[in-house]
């Protein structure tokens, strides 16, 4: 079984001690790049598909791959770490948060239906 990763972040230890819980001894390549074009990431040797995306792309996903393949995406937690940081963008002081691994959430079904509004 192979599992794209679609980020440019690694996996943190939870996230695949989890997929590994739920798929056992799986293959998993990283794709880094920022997706452009839905059609660099689709692959028929693609299982699982693992992806935060906004609406759009995910919808295009779903609608390429469905039925041959799988897409989820990790859910994680944020907890206040009980630390204050300056931060760099506006020089003020804030809460610092941790991000940890919560869970993996399969879409089953995905429809959208959109407006531009002018």
């Amino acid at each position: 079984m192979k599992l794209l990763w679609v980020s440019r972040h690694y996996m943190t230890e939870d996230q695949l001690a989890s997929i590994r819980k739920h798929f056992g001894d799986i293959e998993i390549v990283q794709f880094e790049k920022t997706v452009n074009n839905i059609e660099e990431i689709i692959s028929e040797d693609i299982d699982v598909y693992a992806v935060v995306f906004p609406t759009d792309k995910l919808s295009e996903l779903y609608g390429k791959i469905k039925g041959k393949a799988r897409i989820i995406t990790p859910v994680a937690e944020r907890t206040f770490t009980g630390n204050y940081i300056k931060n760099s963008s506006t020089g003020l002081e804030e809460r610092e948060y941790a991000f940890r691994h919560k869970y993996w959430l399969e879409y089953k079904k995905i429809e959208t239906e959109t407006e531009i509004l002018n």
